[in-house]
C-alpha cells in the first residue's frame, strides 16, 4: 500500500537512523580513518570486504518477512454498528499454528491489521439476584366488605418491579390478596391473578409473603387484603372434669378463639436480576487418527497409539466393554529431543476403573492431563498378570477456543496463520478487553474454507535455513571476527615497519 502525504514521517524524527544500505559505507569510513593508507588494495580493506560479503546476506535473509501458509475469509453476520465478534477455531487452525499462536494475523480488505484475542470459550454461570426496596405508601383504608386496601407508588427513577413483598411480624395466617395498577390513581386494573399469602409455621416451615406483578408501565399500585381479622385457635386447651366418689362423671374441653387483626409493617418492591459469571471451559471432542493397539507380552502392557491435529487436549477417555477391573495407566506425548530424535515424555498417570457388582457401580476411565498440543500420543496400561482389556478406542477432548475482535458494518476480514518464523504481534486491544469485561455475549461468526497461500514455502518455513540456524550464525560471526582481527594485526605490523611514516 503506497504512502500518501498523511502517512509521511515528520522531518527530523529519524535523522540519526542509519539505513541498512549505508552500514557498509560507515564501516569502511571508520577503517579509513585509522590511517590514510587504509585504501582499497590494503590488507585491511581486503579483510573488511570478506567480512561484509559474509555477514550481509545473513543479515538480509534473517530479516525476511514471514509468509503465512493459510488464508481464510470470515463469514460475518450483518452488523449495524461496531460489535464484538467471536469466531470458533477448528482443527485446521490448530494443526498449522504454533503454541501460543504467534503466527496468526487478522486484517481487513485494505491489508490493515486488526487487534484480536484468542481465548478459551467459557460456559457462563448465571444466577438470579433479588433486590428489595421500600414502596412509598400513599393511602390506606379498611372496608368491612372488601378488606384492607393499601395504595403505594414507585418513586422517580425506581426500576419496574416484578412483584411486592408484604412485611408482617405475624405467623400462622392465610389471606387472599389482589393487586391492581393505575396510571392516574382513578382507574384500576388487575396486574395478575388473585394470590394467597400464608404462614403455616405451626405445622411446617412454609411461608409466602410475595405477590408477583405482571409487567406494566403504570407507577401506582393498590393491594387488597381480604378478611383482615382472622380467628386464631389458642394452643392451650382448658379441661374441666366432674368427679363423684372418685369416679369421673363429666368432662368439658374448651379452646379459646382469638380474633387477631392482620398487621402490615410495610410493603416492599422486588426485582430479579440475572448475572453472568465466568464458568468452566467449554470442552470439545476432537477427532483422532491412526489409532493402534499393541500388546507388550514381555512387560504385560497394553499400548494405545493415536495421533491428533495438534488440538488442545486436556482429557482422554478409554473406551472398553470390560467390567470389574482396575488398571494403572500412563499417558505420554512424543516430543523431539536434543538430537532431533523422538522421545516419549510423561503427561499423566492414573487408574482406569469400572465396577458393576450388585449395588456397586463405579466408573473412572478418564485421564486428566495438562493442556497439550502435539501430533502423537500413547497410553501404557499395566496389566500385570491379568488378561488385556478389550479396548475399542479413545475419546479425546479439550478446551474450545475462539478468536474475538471488534468489527463494523460492511467489513471484509481475512485470517492468516501458519508460519515458522512469525513473532507474536503487539496490537491495541484495550477497547476489546473493556467490552469483554462487561460480560456482553459476542456475535458469533465463522471461518470459511482454508485457502493455501501460493507464495508460502512448501515446508511452511519449518525447513532448515542457514540464516535461522544459531549454530551457523555463531560460527560465521566468530570466523569473521577472527579474520578481521588478523587483518588489523597484519595492517598494524606493516604500518610500524621501517621507512613508514
Amino acid at each position: 500500500m503506497p504512502f500518501s502525504e498523511s502517512h509521511r514521517v515528520p522531518a527530523g524524527v529519524f535523522d540519526s537512523f542509519v539505513p541498512p544500505q549505508s552500514a557498509a559505507t560507515v564501516l569502511i569510513q571508520a577503517v579509513q580513518h585509522l590511517h590514510p593508507q587504509t585504501i582499497p588494495g590494503h590488507p585491511v580493506w581486503c579483510w573488511l570486504t570478506v567480512l561484509l560479503t559474509v555477514l550481509a546476506p545473513i543479515s538480509v535473509l534473517g530479516a525476511e518477512v514471514p509468509i503465512y501458509q493459510w488464508q481464510r475469509e470470515l463469514d460475518l453476520p450483518d452488523l449495524m454498528a461496531t460489535t464484538c465478534v467471536a469466531v470458533p477455531l477448528d482443527s485446521h487452525f490448530f494443526e498449522f499454528t504454533r503454541d501460543g499462536h504467534p503466527d496468526v494475523r487478522l486484517h481487513d480488505d485494505q491489508g490493515l491489521p486488526i487487534g484480536f484475542l484468542i481465548q478459551s470459550i467459557r460456559q457462563a454461570k448465571t444466577h438470579s439476584l433479588r433486590s428489595y426496596w421500600t414502596a412509598e405508601q400513599t393511602a390506606a383504608k379498611v372496608d368491612p366488605r372488601i378488606g384492607l386496601q393499601l395504595e403505594f407508588t414507585l418513586r422517580e427513577k425506581e426500576p419496574t418491579p416484578q412483584g411486592i413483598r408484604i412485611i408482617t411480624p405475624l405467623h400462622d395466617f392465610e389471606h387472599q390478596v389482589r393487586l391492581e395498577s393505575s396510571s392516574d390513581g382513578t382507574t384500576w386494573k388487575a396486574v395478575g391473578f388473585p394470590a394467597v399469602i400464608f404462614d403455616y409455621s405451626r405445622h411446617v416451615d412454609a411461608r409466602n409473603d410475595l405477590v408477583p406483578i405482571v409487567a406494566t408501565a403504570d407507577r401506582q399500585f393498590r393491594l387488597t387484603i381480604e378478611a383482615i381479622t382472622a380467628e386464631q385457635e389458642s394452643l392451650l386447651l382448658e379441661l374441666n372434669r366432674k368427679l363423684n366418689g372418685g369416679a369421673e362423671i363429666d368432662r368439658t374441653e374448651r379452646t379459646t378463639i382469638a380474633r387477631r387483626p392482620f398487621r402490615i409493617e410495610r410493603i416492599e418492591f422486588y426485582q430479579d436480576q440475572t448475572r453472568i459469571e465466568g464458568g468452566i471451559n467449554q470442552l470439545n471432542v476432537y477427532p483422532i487418527k491412526e489409532f493402534r493397539q499393541t500388546e507388550n507380552t514381555k512387560d504385560h502392557q497394553t499400548i494405545l497409539l493415536f495421533g491428533s491435529q495438534r488440538e488442545p487436549i486436556s482429557e482422554v477417555k478409554i473406551l472398553t466393554t470390560a467390567d470389574n477391573f482396575s488398571r494403572s495407566a500412563t499417558m505420554e506425548v512424543e516430543q523431539t529431543g536434543t538430537n532431533d530424535e523422538p522421545r516419549w515424555n510423561k503427561l499423566a498417570t492414573g487408574a482406569l476403573t469400572r465396577f458393576s457388582i450388585g449395588l456397586l457401580h463405579k466408573e473412572e476411565l478418564t485421564l486428566l492431563v495438562g493442556e497439550t498440543r502435539a501430533t502423537r500420543y500413547r497410553i501404557v496400561i499395566e496389566n500385570r498378570d491379568s488378561p488385556p482389556l478389550p479396548i475399542t478406542g479413545v475419546e479425546v477432548s479439550g478446551p474450545a477456543y475462539e478468536l474475538t475482535f471488534l468489527a463494523g458494518p460492511n467489513e471484509r476480514l481475512q485470517l492468516e496463520y501458519g508460519s515458522a518464523t512469525a513473532l507474536a504481534g503487539q496490537f491495541d486491544t484495550a477497547a476489546l478487553q473493556a467490552v469483554l469485561r462487561l460480560g456482553q455475549a459476542p456475535v458469533i461468526a465463522s471461518l470459511k474454507t482454508p485457502v493455501a497461500n501460493p507464495q508460502a514455502p512448501a515446508d511452511g518455513g519449518r525447513g532448515w535455513r542457514p540464516w535461522n540456524d544459531s549454530r551457523v550464525l555463531l560460527t560465521t560471526i566468530v570466523a569473521a571476527t577472527l579474520l578481521l582481527g588478523w587483518g588489523l594485526f597484519r595492517a598494524s605490523q606493516q604500518l610500524q615497519s621501517p621507512g613508514q611514516p
